[in-house]
């Protein structure tokens, strides 16, 4: 498991970085950790990027 304290969560919005609290920054790193995790991948990995747009 990735330790906690050596997670960083960034949300850009239109190019611009939102600011997102503590709370915030902990629920997504689960949920994306989780959603890596289930991909039963053997490597462990250092960097995971999503990128999500509206159309």
């Amino acid at each position: 498991m990735v330790e906690e304290s050596r997670l960083t969560v960034r949300l850009t919005l239109n190019g611009k970085e939102a600011s997102l609290n503590n709370f915030v920054q902990r629920i997504t790193s689960n949920i994306l950790i989780g959603i890596v995790k289930s991909l039963k991948i053997d490597d462990e990995f250092k960097t995971a990027v999503f990128e999500l747009k509206v159309e």
